[in-house]
């Protein structure tokens, strides 16, 4: 009878102590992701009007517990026929993004965000923003700082798309 009760105890310990390893895995960590990106396009947009880039990149991610991963994604910037900006020109971008997210996987980075920025070119230039994902998905925050080759001037709010391939 005491091998009986030993055995089963023993049992139910390996069982209690798998699973609380396992709930202790799949713990959610921040993620911190650099996004590199290719994009073009344009527009004319005066809260009405059409003004959207759009275009490739990749996505490298590294979790507080060490876990890493990379993507190529597609990125589109703005394209609603209305907007709370002001834009004019076509350019393209080379951008670096850098990301914060509190969902814990590339997944998580995956979405809409909104964001404020501004670009200006006339022949090479600069752009700058930053963008916040819908916190139903998790939160998530964007910093942007790209190069510029074109020739015009955008600034407002925009959406941010980061999709996979």
């Amino acid at each position: 009878m005491k091998k009986i009760i030993a055995s089963t105890l023993a049992s139910f310990a390996l069982l209690t102590g798998s699973s609380l390893a396992h709930a202790y895995n799949e713990t959610v960590f921040p993620t911190k992701c650099t996004l590199a990106f290719t994009a073009q396009g344009g527009g004319l947009q005066i809260v009405v009007g059409y003004f959207k880039l759009e275009g490739i990149g990749d996505i490298h991610c590294v979790s507080l517990n060490g876990d890493v991963e990379s993507r190529a994604v597609r990125v589109t910037i703005g394209g609603h026929p209305i907007a709370a900006r002001v834009g004019i020109g076509l350019f393209r971008v080379y951008g670096l993004t850098e990301s914060f997210g509190l969902d814990g996987s590339i997944d998580g980075i995956y979405g809409n965000y909104t964001q404020l920025g501004t670009m200006a070119s006339a022949g090479l230039g600069v752009a700058g923003a930053i963008a916040i994902e819908n916190p139903l998905n998790g939160l998530n925050m964007n910093l942007n700082l790209s190069g510029v080759i074109g020739l015009g001037a955008e600034h407002g709010l925009s959406t941010f798309t980061i999709e996979p391939l």
